[in-house]
């Protein structure tokens, strides 16, 4: 079981003025590919709320994941935040997602999301929008699990693993 939170970052959600689409795509799909989301939170774009999310969660969950507040304008702050509480960086991980939306969008190459671990936690961040979600993180599902898997199992042969996923 991974356990897992969904932040969602958006000012207009968390004060209701805009219904979560993406936050809600991304948990549904998560729960279908097996995944324990513990929780989905909406916050607004503020570096110290997320922060604080981070660090009261990091070592309660196996997988956090974010939606919103990747791009380039003052208001996202994701991957800064992230960033600070990242060990290592899963580069890999973001060309992958730019790599998927640059087939749809030269838009894609604006996201600044990162990916990496905090410790036996991993975290990613996701652009904002539903359907960058399912361009961009839906096909790199098995590799997530890899991952998480690696985490929790790290000195089982990555073969081994990648045959049950």
């Amino acid at each position: 079981m991974i356990k897992t939170l969904v932040i969602v970052l958006s000012d207009k959600g968390s004060r209701g003025e805009r219904v979560d689409k993406s936050g809600e795509i991304l948990k549904e799909f998560l729960i279908n590919e097996g995944f324990a989301v513990k929780e989905k939170i909406i916050i607004p774009d503020d570096k110290d709320i997320l922060r604080k999310e981070f660090t009261n969660n990091i070592n309660n969950f196996d997988f956090i994941i974010t939606s919103g507040g990747t791009g380039i304008t003052d208001r996202d702050i994701t991957p800064d935040v992230s960033l600070e509480f990242i060990d290592k960086r899963i580069t890999g991980f973001e060309y992958a997602m730019v790599a998927n939306g640059l087939k749809k969008t030269p838009m894609a190459s604006i996201s600044r999301a990162v990916a990496g671990l905090s410790g036996k936690t991993l975290i990613i961040n996701l652009p904002g929008s539903p359907k960058s979600i399912e361009e961009n993180f839906f096909p790199l599902i098995k590799a997530v699990k890899h991952i998480i898997q690696k985490i929790k199992e790290q000195n089982r042969d990555c073969q081994e693993q990648l045959k049950e996923l």
